[in-house]
């Protein structure tokens, strides 16, 4: 058989759609979140700012703050999107990366949580976390293994 058309031929090509459908939804996630966080939180941060919730000292420090986290939120569904079809491709530096944001989102939002246990929201960002965290260590022997 021609080797040429076996690397074309998508049935011949290894692939781990899971993951890439794990990673799809957790970076669509996390940009919704993070629209969501933009428009509405900053809305409910500026309100506190008028009636005096939030000190006009520490105002500019917060509202900064929430924009940048909003950022981030934004740049972390993004980055998870762009690694989607190398986790597909099971390219290894794409697992690398995926574990790497997967365990932080979990870690942080886990972490939080104990010292701030009343902030529930919290939990959601441990499980977005999970949501791709778990997949990335069923699947870790496709993304080692000879190919």
């Amino acid at each position: 058989m021609d080797n040429s058309r076996s690397e074309k031929n998508p049935s011949t090509i290894r692939q781990n759609k899971p993951v890439y459908h794990c990673a799809l939804f957790t970076g669509i996630l996390l940009i919704i979140i993070a629209m969501l966080h933009a428009v509405l939180g900053l809305y409910e941060i500026l309100a506190a700012i008028r009636v005096g919730d939030i000190s006009k000292d520490a105002a500019t420090m917060i509202t900064i703050s929430w924009i940048f986290s909003g950022v981030a939120l934004f740049l972390i569904g993004a980055w998870i999107l762009f690694l989607s079809k190398d986790l597909k491709n099971l390219k290894r530096k794409a697992w690398w990366q995926g574990l790497f944001v997967s365990g932080l989102l979990t870690a942080f939002g886990g972490g939080c949580w104990h010292y701030f246990p009343l902030a529930t929201y919290l939990i959601g960002f441990t499980m977005i976390g999970l949501l791709l965290f778990i997949p990335l260590l069923i699947y870790a022997g496709h993304y080692f293994s000879n190919h």
